[in-house]
């Protein structure tokens, strides 16, 4: 899907969108330890946050990277997964290979060099890809006003782009453990 972002009113400090290309952290994974790359390939457990279809578990099993048409394609969350560790006592622990694998990912995806920062001010759209872009924000202040930040967040379900492969947030049935 696509992650939509308005900006009614930015905040004080902080608050930078943060973006970074999947193509460019399957790379670098692939040249510090494909070993660790051929974990992110593999299932790994994301909490969905109760956006399961009726019937389904809270959470899907889904490889972080794909190849879909000839294009690397991912899902990932930190969050998701740690939450998923957190609050679902029937899968199975992570294990040190892949807490490894995840830890180089998130490493990668915040260096300098990869990741793109911007603040979005009033007014301001943004859409992003989830298949091709991992998105996040840097910790923001406001000061003690009315004006305090404002994003209006919204998920676009587009099918060219839901065919190419999986997107964070959506339910999977196929995948659905």
């Amino acid at each position: 899907g696509i992650l939509s972002m308005y900006c009614y009113q930015q905040s004080h400090r902080g608050g930078e969108i943060t973006v970074s290309s999947v193509q460019m952290i399957h790379d670098e994974i692939k040249r510090i330890n494909n070993k660790l790359l051929e974990q992110l390939y593999q299932p790994f457990y994301f909490d969905i946050k109760d956006n399961q279809l009726p019937g389904n578990k809270p959470y899907n099993f889904t490889p972080i990277f794909q190849i879909k048409n000839d294009k690397i394609l991912c899902r990932y969350s930190n969050l998701a997964i740690i939450h998923a560790q957190e609050h679902f006592t029937d899968i199975p622990r992570l294990t040190k290979l892949q807490m490894d694998a995840l830890a180089l990912m998130k490493s990668i995806a915040h260096r300098e060099d990869i990741m793109y920062k911007y603040k979005l001010k009033n007014g301001d759209m943004v859409f992003i890809n989830n298949n091709n872009l991992l998105h996040g924000r840097v910790e923001f202040e406001d000061i003690e006003t009315n004006e305090k930040r404002r994003l209006f967040r919204i998920w676009l379900y587009c099918n060219d782009i839901m065919t190419q492969g999986h997107s964070f947030g959506y339910p999977d049935t196929e995948n659905n453990a």
